[in-house]
């Protein structure tokens, strides 16, 4: 079970998704990092990624952002549903909570599509590609945290 979330945690920091798929536009060929490090010609040999690996895993993502981007606008649309009953003066508490509780409804629900992306992507891969996947995050955060 850990190492499942451990790869889940990888997985999200490969893909950049962290601040939201808005914000997370594809780079196609970028190494690790944020994009489509699957494409990524130096990637694919250095986890020994087949190209029909590669293009399942694009699928895969292919077929979950309309649901990232779409839970993404809806976080938006809450969070400043939120905090404009936040900076009312006469905001009624059952408002505020019925607003938190779309806010929480959306946030779990990017994070539920997120986190099956990751959990199909997973299943393409080999566990020696997994380790290879872990060990490259590590030495990419290493080496970002070094270069700050």
């Amino acid at each position: 079970m850990r190492a499942g979330v451990t790869l889940t945690i990888l997985c999200a920091t490969l893909f950049g998704l962290a601040a939201g798929p808005a914000q997370a536009q594809p780079q196609r060929g970028s190494g690790p990092g944020p994009g489509t490090w699957w494409t990524s010609e130096k990637m694919k040999q250095e986890m020994k990624l087949t190209d029909e690996q590669s293009a399942r895993i694009e699928q895969i993502y292919q077929a979950s952002r309309p649901q990232l981007r779409s839970s993404k606008e809806a976080i938006d649309r809450e969070e400043a549903g939120l905090s404009k009953l936040m900076a009312s003066s006469d905001a009624d508490e059952a408002e505020v909570v019925l607003s938190i509780d779309r806010l929480e409804t959306a946030r779990y629900t990017m994070s539920k599509a997120r986190t099956m992306m990751l959990f199909r992507i997973n299943r393409v891969l080999t566990p020696d590609q997994r380790a290879k996947l872990e060990e490259i995050v590590r030495r990419t955060q290493a080496e970002r945290e070094h270069s700050r």
